[in-house]
């Protein structure tokens, strides 16, 4: 299924099965950018990610649940569609589920992923924003007065025509700042 959009004046066709479209321009100037690809890419709390990763027990905290709980309450806007299946899911239809059909259509947060086969629900938020960070699978846009982040991980087997679509989210600038934060607040 294909749709139209028009968002800024600027027309796209955004075709559901597809992957998201992500060629906007981003700056490496501009600080906050800069700091959210070092922490969730360079810096990522996953384990056995990144050499430089600090993970949450260095940053001290007991668990990622104890960060998840942290989460919670400083951006509950998040966790109105905060959604982390089995691997074995249809993300899509998760997404459909959820009246999300395309990325420009909703300047709302949600994150809806796949459980990764060797990390648990909060280290698999993580590692795909992570992912799609360093992978270059991100649009940034602005609404209104919010900057959001876009982002999406697809995988591909060797030998296969298609991808796996594993998560999109979109989060606020602000909020993955404040998760930031959170995450640094310990050590």
């Amino acid at each position: 299924m294909t749709y139209i959009l028009i968002f800024d004046k600027i027309l796209l066709e955004v075709s559901f099965l597809n992957n998201w479209i992500c060629n906007n321009e981003y700056s490496f100037n501009n600080k906050d950018f800069c700091k959210i690809f070092d922490f969730y890419v360079l810096k990522t709390p996953v384990n056995d990610v990144n050499q430089r990763g600090i993970t949450f027990k260095q940053r001290n905290f007991r668990d990622a649940n104890e960060v998840l709980n942290n989460m919670k309450k400083i951006v509950p806007e998040l966790f109105l569609i905060y959604n982390c299946i089995d691997k074995n899911e249809n993300l899509e239809e998760q997404l459909k589920m959820n009246g999300i059909f395309n990325h420009l259509e909703h300047p709302f947060e949600y994150a809806i992923f796949k459980r990764h086969d060797k990390l648990g629900k909060t280290e698999s938020f993580f590692y795909y924003i992570r992912c799609a960070l360093a992978h270059g699978s991100f649009c940034v846009h602005k609404y209104e007065n919010s900057t959001f982040y876009y982002l999406e991980n697809t995988y591909k087997e060797k030998g296969k025509h298609s991808s796996t679509l594993n998560a999109r989210m979109i989060l606020k600038e602000d909020t993955l700042l404040k998760i930031i934060d959170l995450c640094n607040s310990r050590i």
